[in-house]
């Protein structure tokens, strides 16, 4: 099973024209194909092949509505692989205002990470990549354009973010994380 497919096959490519990235951060973003994206969805995030973050159907996550809590969750409740709480923090009004230094010095004050951290980032399940800390935070606008509920997760820390369709962020730590 390949891993990596040149950004330009993914058809995600033109996320990253406008604005346009810099050469040397788009050799750091490294789609999954398809199938590696799948696979890795199914063994890490969650195993019921047919859900999906994104176009409505969150049901991957399990949200309390009252509680500004949710569970990232494998299987049934008492299985959850990790625990999001909302942060008092609205990233799309910083998306529509421009703001390009809003989002990162939001996560800069919460998230401990180096720029050359390696993070995972998925649209939905057949829908991912691998990039850096770094090459996120420079360009949070081009990846959140497709806003149907991401998950960006750091490998070597667990630490997840969940970036929802209003603008709600939710932050915590996945529990267990597969080096990739």
């Amino acid at each position: 099973m390949q891993k990596y497919i040149p950004l330009y096959i993914n058809g995600s490519n033109w996320i990253f024209r406008n604005p346009v990235v810099d050469e040397n951060d788009l050799k750091n973003i490294r789609p999954f194909s398809k199938e590696y994206a799948s696979k890795y969805w199914s063994d890490n995030i969650y195993s019921e092949h047919h859900l999906q973050i994104g176009a409505g159907n969150l049901y991957s996550l399990y949200y309390a509505p009252n509680s500004k809590k949710e569970n990232l969750q494998i299987g049934s409740s008492n299985n959850w692989i990790c625990t999001l709480q909302e942060a008092e923090y609205n990233w799309m009004n910083d998306w529509n205002d421009d703001n390009i230094q809003g989002l990162p010095g939001f996560l800069s004050s919460c998230v401990d990470l180096p720029e050359d951290e390696l993070i995972i980032f998925f649209w939905s399940k057949s829908r991912g990549l691998e990039t850096t800390w770094g090459v996120f935070l420079r360009n949070w606008i081009n990846f959140l354009y497709d806003d149907e509920s991401p998950i960006l997760i750091c490998l070597r820390t667990g630490y997840s973010i969940r970036f929802g369709q209003t603008g709600t962020l939710y932050l915590g730590y996945k529990n267990k994380c597969q080096k990739i």
